[in-house]
């Protein structure tokens, strides 16, 4: 499903690059965790993929799309094709709970009797169905990235992708997130999720990818959260 291939990824700022001949594959309906200290290259990663930077050298296939080849409409076809959850929730403070989820399906033209459907299904999958007219600052913070997960995966896309999505929750609120991903793994998607929690890992045992200044220093099965500097 995702092959990364000798990637590199270098900045005119920085004497190091940010991804050094990475290569690794990632099956369909993979749950998968990058883990890393900082600067490690995980957010890299993450925006190669989705076409926010491209790379320096090597290839990035995402089915049978070559990501670092693709130009205009097919990058929109990419993204179309991916969710994203970011870790400040980056919900629209002026728009309800619901019309949050449903821009993500007006904004690539999905007809309105589609968004009636899928906008329900979402919010039923993150228990929010009795506050879809809520305005996002009357939420908790868990609630809140309850309602980003919802926009991100409200076209079930094949693969969801979560940047640090406990990061700013408390451990109870981040154990109900990880069990939410792990519901939307069930249903077939592929998960990766950049964290640094490391009690998500240990408990969940799914397949740990570690970075290390740019490095793929570590590829487990079934790992567990110990970083190169613990």
């Amino acid at each position: 499903m995702i092959t990364f291939s000798n990637v590199t990824k270098t900045y005119p700022t920085s004497t190091r690059p940010a991804l050094d001949n990475v290569s690794f594959e990632i099956g369909k309906g993979e749950f998968v965790f990058l883990i890393g200290p900082s600067g490690s290259g995980k957010s890299t990663f993450l925006e190669l993929l989705i076409r926010e930077e491209n790379v320096t050298s090597g290839d990035i296939y995402y089915d049978d799309m070559h990501v670092n080849q693709l130009k205009g409409k097919q990058v929109n076809q990419l993204r179309q094709k991916i969710g994203y959850v970011f870790q400040d929730f980056r919900l629209l403070p002026k728009l309800s709970v619901y019309d949050n989820v449903a821009f993500a399906l007006e904004v690539i033209g999905k007809p309105k009797n589609r968004i009636k459907k899928l906008v329900p299904e979402a919010l039923e999958l993150v228990g929010l169905e009795a506050k879809s007219n809520r305005m996002p600052g009357e939420l908790s913070g868990g609630e809140q990235q309850r309602v980003a997960i919802a926009r991100a995966f409200v076209d079930k896309p094949p693969l969801l992708l979560a940047d640090e999505p406990t990061g700013n929750l408390d451990p109870s609120t981040a154990d109900d997130i990880m069990s939410l991903l792990s519901r939307i793994n069930r249903t077939g998607s592929t998960v990766v999720m950049s964290t640094h929690n490391a009690r998500a890992v240990n408990d969940m045992r799914k397949r740990v990818i570690e970075l290390h200044l740019g490095k793929l220093v570590r590829d487990d099965e079934h790992g567990v959260y110990g970083t190169i500097n613990d």
